[in-house]
C-alpha cells in the first residue's frame, strides 16, 4: 500500500497540484480519498511543457488494472489545493484551465467537489466514475493549464512528491517524468533537482526521470530561477551544460531595445558570487546605467560602469564636460562624487580588490592609469606604448589594448616588475581585454575568423579558444569573479546591440 502522489507548487500563491487521480470516498458534496486492493496502477507518465507565455500544460496519462474477478465501480478524483487567504484575482490566476479528463481516449464528464484540508486551504478534486470489467486495464488521461506563479525572488519550483500510503494497491510498475523546455536558455535556469541520489537524464531540452516497480519513500524537485539569478556552478549545471550544449542566453529586454541597444555590461564586484541580477550595462536607450536601483543625480551621458563596494562610472555633469570617474554611495541616496579631473575623457574604469584602472583618451595617443580605491589617488601606468585603451586589472595584472602603426593588439603589464609583454601578433583587431579576477585567462576579441568574435587565452598568450562564432558582431567581454561566466555585446539578435552570456565561459555550441 502506498501513495503516489505529484505535487507542483507555485509560488507566491502557493498554488499545489496534486498529478496523481487517486480513488475517492464521499458524503454528499465533499470527497476524501480512500484505499483500495483492488485496482493498481501499472504505469504512469506525466510530462509537464513550459510554455514561454508564463503557462505549463500538463498530460497526465495513467494505467489502471483491475486484479480482481469482479466488476468494479469507482469514484476517481485529480486533485488541487488552493490557498484561500487570497484575493479574487490571485484566486482565480490559482485554478486550472481547460482541465480535461479522458477514459481510453473518450472524452467524459467530471464535477468538482470539496475535501477541506485546513483552516487556510481547501483541496478541490476533479471527480469522475470509471467502471473496469473483471481484470480489465483503462488508460484515464488528464490534461489542463496552468499560470506559472513566481517567488518574490523570481523564481519557481515545481515538487513532485512519490511517498508511500497509497489509495492505489501494490507497486507503480513503472512511472515516467518528463519536464518539456521550450528552449535552451530555460533549461539553464535550472538550480537544483532533488533527490540528488536519483538519476535524470537531459536531451532534446528535457529533464526526465525513469522509475520502475518502487515504492518510494522520496520527493523530486526541480527549482528554476530567471536569469537574473545566480546559474550557479554545480553538478546539475554541468550536465545540463555537457547535455545540450553552451548556448548565449540573451538578458536584454527584448520589447523595449530600439537601434542603438544594450552594451557594456559589467558584474557588481561585491555580489558577483551570487547574482545575475544586477548585471549592469549601457542602454543607450535611455542614456542610463540599466539595473541600479538607485539612480545618480546631476549625472548625463554615462559611458560605462565598472563596480566595486560601491559603483564606479565614467560620467559627465553636462553637455560640454569632459568625461570623467564618479562613484556613488547608495547610503547617500545616489549623490556622486567625482574622482578624476583630467581635462581628457577618463573612460573604462576596471577594478580588482583595491585597484581600479582606467584610460585617458587623448587625442594623439591614450594612457592608462591606475588609483587606489581607499584615497583615490591617481598614478600613470603606461604611456608611450602605442594608443593604449580598455585595461582590466586581475591578479599581477593589467592587461590593455594598444594600437600601433594601425594594429590593435593585446599587451599585459605585470604591477610588481612593470615588464610590459606584447600578447598577440594578428594583423588585424585583438581588442577590448576583460582578465579573470586570479590574472590566469583573458577573454578578447578579435576579426581574425572574418568577423568580430570573442577569444580566450592563458595569461602567457597561448591556448588561445574561439568562443562564440556568429557572423554577427560579438565584443565588450567581461568574466565574473569566478571567470566561469562571460557576458559580452552582440548584435547577433535582430540586428540589434543585446547582453548575452555565457554560462560557464566555455565555446558555444555552433
Amino acid at each position: 500500500m502506498r501513495r503516489n502522489l505529484f505535487y507542483i507548487l507555485f509560488f507566491i500563491l502557493f498554488l499545489r497540484l496534486l498529478a496523481d487521480d487517486a480513488i475517492l470516498g464521499g458524503d454528499g458534496h465533499n470527497v476524501y480519498p480512500i484505499r483500495t486492493e483492488d485496482i493498481v496502477m501499472d504505469s504512469e507518465k506525466v510530462e509537464v511543457t513550459f510554455l514561454p507565455n508564463n503557462e505549463a500544460y500538463v498530460e497526465c496519462s495513467f494505467y489502471f488494472r483491475n486484479i480482481t474477478d469482479k466488476k468494479q465501480s469507482v469514484l476517481m478524483g485529480f486533485p488541487q489545493e488552493l490557498d484561500e487567504g487570497v484575493s479574487a484575482f490571485e484566486y482565480d490566476k490559482m485554478m486550472l484551465k481547460n482541465f480535461a479528463a479522458y477514459e481510453n481516449g473518450k472524452l467524459i464528464l467530471y464535477e468538482v467537489k470539496t475535501e477541506k484540508d485546513s483552516l487556510y486551504r481547501k483541496k478541490l478534486w476533479y471527480t469522475f466514475k470509471v467502471t473496469f470489467a473483471p481484470n480489465e486495464t483503462k488508460l484515464i488521461k488528464n490534461t489542463y493549464y496552468s499560470n506559472l506563479v513566481l517567488y518574490s525572488t523570481m523564481g519557481t519550483s515545481f515538487n513532485y512528491i512519490l511517498k508511500s500510503g497509497s489509495s492505489w494497491a501494490g507497486k507503480i510498475g513503472k512511472a515516467d517524468i518528463i519536464f518539456k523546455i521550450t528552449s535552451p536558455q530555460q533549461i539553464y535556469e535550472v538550480r537544483y533537482i532533488r533527490p540528488k541520489d536519483k538519476e535524470f537524464k537531459v536531451e532534446n531540452n528535457q529533464i526526465s526521470w525513469h522509475f520502475e516497480d518502487f515504492e518510494p519513500d522520496f520527493d523530486i524537485s526541480i527549482s528554476f530561477d530567471l536569469i537574473d539569478k545566480d546559474l550557479g556552478v554545480t553538478k546539475v549545471q554541468e550536465k545540463i551544460v555537457n547535455s545540450i550544449g553552451n548556448y548565449p542566453i540573451c538578458l536584454s529586454d527584448n520589447d523595449t531595445l530600439k537601434t542603438e541597444g544594450d552594451f557594456y555590461p559589467t558584474w557588481p564586484y561585491w555580489i558577483a558570487n551570487h547574482t545575475l541580477g544586477r548585471i549592469n550595462f549601457y542602454s543607450n536607450n535611455e542614456k542610463s546605467i540599466r539595473n541600479i536601483v538607485v539612480p545618480y543625480r546631476k549625472i548625463i551621458g554615462f559611458y560605462e560602469t565598472r563596480d566595486i563596494h560601491y559603483p564606479i562610472f565614467s560620467g559627465k555633469r553636462k553637455k560640454g564636460d569632459n568625461y570623467n570617474l564618479y562613484t556613488f554611495y547608495p547610503e547617500h541616496s545616489g549623490e556622486t562624487k567625482q574622482l578624476t579631473f583630467s581635462e581628457f575623457d577618463a573612460l573604462g574604469p576596471r577594478i580588482n580588490g583595491s585597484k581600479i584602472t582606467y584610460y585617458v583618451d587623448k587625442k594623439t595617443s591614450s594612457e592608462i592609469w591606475i588609483m587606489d580605491s581607499v584615497d583615490f589617488k591617481p598614478e600613470l601606468l603606461i604611456v608611450n606604448v602605442g594608443d593604449a585603451k580598455h585595461p582590466s586589472i586581475g591578479g599581477d595584472y593589467v592587461v590593455f589594448e594598444s594600437t600601433q602603426q594601425g594594429n590593435t593588439d593585446i599587451w599585459k603589464i605585470n604591477l610588481k616588475t612593470k615588464e610590459k609583454q606584447r600578447l598577440t601578433d594578428w594583423k588585424g583587431f585583438d581588442g577590448r581585454p576583460s582578465v579573470t579576477k586570479d590574472g590566469k585567462k583573458i577573454a578578447f576579441v578579435s576579426d581574425r575568423s572574418g568577423n568580430q568574435d570573442i577569444y580566450i587565452m592563458n595569461i602567457e598568450g597561448d591556448s588561445l579558444t574561439q568562443i562564440t562564432f556568429d557572423k554577427a558582431t560579438d565584443f565588450a567581454p567581461f568574466f565574473d569573479i569566478e571567470g566561469k561566466k562571460l557576458a559580452f555585446t552582440s548584435f547577433r539578435s535582430e540586428n540589434k546591440s543585446k547582453v548575452f552570456i555565457l554560462p560557464l565561459a566555455k565555446p558555444e555550441t555552433h
